[in-house]
């Protein structure tokens, strides 16, 4: 499969990415993220890790999961924002 092919199906089949790729790389995931992978308590500073082996969908998860977190921050600074104001 072509590199663009493979891109293509990262970016919107994610689910397929990893099904065809994981594990086919030689980068093992740190202990800590595969405690959380298992345990389904994945952090959004996890996703690098995932990526590297090969698990496009929970990374992804991952970092939608930080878009929710800054989302929330900026929302919350901007309540206390008009709070103090």
């Amino acid at each position: 499969m072509t590199m663009t092919a493979q891109m293509a199906m990262q970016a919107t089949h994610p689910q397929l990415y990893t099904a065809l790729f994981a594990g086919s790389s030689e980068v093992r995931l740190p202990a800590d993220v595969s405690v959380r992978l298992n345990s389904g308590q994945l952090q959004p500073g996890d996703a690098a890790a995932l990526r590297a082996s090969g698990l496009e969908e929970q990374a992804q998860y991952c970092e939608r999961l930080q878009q929710l977190q800054t989302d929330q921050r900026i929302a919350d600074q901007a309540l206390a924002s008009r709070q103090n104001y």
